[in-house]
């Protein structure tokens, strides 16, 4: 009996170390179900992170605080080159005061779908120009890229917005208000002849020579840009500048526009982005330099006589960070601004 009583006694200890040891596995178990839920999480939050900064950011470098390349003559990013990738063109703007026909156009940019807009007047010739500020020179790599800027106007609405801009002169959290202008490809040529009066009065043949020996060619494989009034504010800055009608001292004062890529679309043809990161922002110069020179111009809207009147702006090369709606970092911070 006792044997039997001590064989009893060592089943059930047995059985109870079976069962305590199924009950840590099932406990292990346990524990690796939630530490690999935890990690999913992770994982998925991360994830989301991640596009969400992408697409507010169009990068994960605002995010992590990796340095924007910028047109500014340096190494911002520290891979060892020089405003990699970027275009450096800058551009000088004079008044026009040109009636025209009014044209109706389909615009799209980052900002807004494809929306109506009718062009009513040309305001604007944007002249390539060599700039130099801070001992830093910048060369047009496209001096024969000009744009016309043709005032627009529309029934939509839109919704102000915040936006982060870096260039040479600033980094700085604006304001865009509304569309002003669109700007478009443009060959440019001093002269002094009234094109559009003899083009319309000779025969075709002369007219065509006509055009192949004084007409600039419209420039190819170059953006449109939509240009968006801002709320001013101002800002001192020193620059000398050069371009095909002057060469002088400016003194920039005031932001006023940025111009984002755009895709147009005039009578079924579509003229797409040719470069998205490339944005412009403009600021006015003074003084006011009258000029009151003759050129002749020609874009996808025909060959014209104009007058560049004086100066206006400085239309700079500008990276563009578009900010969530409540113009906050995603981590909870403003970007410094310097």
């Amino acid at each position: 009996m006792r044997e039997l009583d001590i064989q009893s006694r060592l089943e059930d200890t047995q059985r109870g170390e079976i069962t305590c040891s199924k009950q840590i596995l099932i406990d292990n178990k346990t524990t690796m179900g939630k530490i690999n839920e935890l990690v999913g999480v992770k994982i998925v939050f991360a994830s989301l992170f991640l596009v969400f900064s992408v697409f507010f950011f169009g990068t994960t470098g605002v995010v992590f605080g990796q340095a924007a390349e910028i047109c500014n003559g340096k190494d911002d990013n520290g891979d060892g080159v020089v405003d990699e990738g970027l275009n450096c063109d800058h551009y000088l703007s004079y008044l026009l005061d040109k009636s025209i026909n009014p044209i109706g156009v389909v615009l799209r940019d980052q900002f807004i779908d494809p929306t109506d807009f009718t062009l009513v007047l040309i305001e604007r010739l944007l002249n390539p120009v060599r700039k130099l500020h801070e001992g830093l020179a910048f060369n047009p790599k496209r001096p024969n890229l000009h744009y016309l800027a043709y005032r627009l106007q529309s029934s939509a609405s839109f919704v102000p917005r915040s936006v982060l801009i870096e260039n040479q002169f600033e980094r700085n959290i604006i304001t865009v208000t509304k569309p002003r202008y669109l700007l478009t490809p443009t060959g440019k040529k001093k002269a002094g002849i009234p094109i559009e009066r003899i083009l319309s009065t000779v025969p075709t043949s002369v007219a065509d020579k006509l055009i192949a020996s004084v007409v600039p060619p419209i420039p190819q494989n170059a953006n449109h840009y939509l240009c968006y009034d801002v709320e001013p504010y101002n800002i001192a800055k020193g620059v000398t500048l050069r371009d095909q009608f002057q060469n002088r001292q400016f003194e920039v004062i005031r932001g006023l526009y940025l111009c984002n890529p755009a895709e147009k679309t005039h009578n079924g043809k579509v003229s797409e982005i040719v470069d998205r990161d490339n944005h412009l922002m403009c600021y006015e110069v003074i003084p006011h330099n009258q000029i009151n020179r003759k050129v002749i111009t020609h874009d996808q809207f025909g060959i014209k006589s104009q007058t560049a009147v004086r100066t206006e702006e400085i239309c700079v090369p500008t990276v563009k960070t578009l900010l969530p709606p409540n113009g906050v970092h995603p981590l909870g911070k403003t970007p410094e601004i310097n």
